[in-house]
């Protein structure tokens, strides 16, 4: 299936799904098997392979998963390890703290005005306007 501008969306997006999955679940088993069952001329993944945007979107999903199901259990063997005394552990538990404490830093300290958009900005510049003055139709005096 096509998008108006003939992008195979669909398709890439499948195709994206098949390269994040482990080797040993993929179904279809072949590059070539997946292009048959996606109706895509041969060859078109490899071609897709090639593009840095295709190969980020597969990198990012792919650490997104594997953020999502390996991650708590991981800390936890290596706060379990470091508890025991494994100074490697202790180490590499507390780098994970750090950066999390990081952040959560710069998400806290985040200023307003960066956060906001340009027109929410722009109105947040202008003077407020009195009700009655707003009515006579006279501006507003800024000091």
């Amino acid at each position: 299936m096509t998008n108006s501008g003939g992008k195979l969306i669909i398709e890439r997006e499948h195709a994206i799904e098949w390269l994040i999955t482990p080797k040993a679940d993929r179904v279809p088993e072949t590059q070539k098997e997946l292009e048959v069952k996606l109706g895509v001329a041969e060859g078109i993944i490899a071609k897709w392979k090639r593009r840095p945007d295709f190969l980020d979107e597969v990198l990012i999903r792919a650490k997104n998963i594997a953020r999502i199901s390996h991650t708590p259990e991981i800390i936890e063997a290596t706060a379990k390890e470091a508890k025991q005394g494994n100074q490697q552990a202790t180490a590499n538990y507390f780098k994970y703290i750090e950066q999390i404490a990081e952040i959560t830093e710069i998400n806290i300290n985040k200023k307003v005005s960066d956060i906001l958009d340009d027109d929410t900005k722009e109105a947040n510049r202008k003077p407020p306007v009195d009700s009655e003055q707003a009515k006579k139709g006279s501006k507003v005096k800024t000091e």
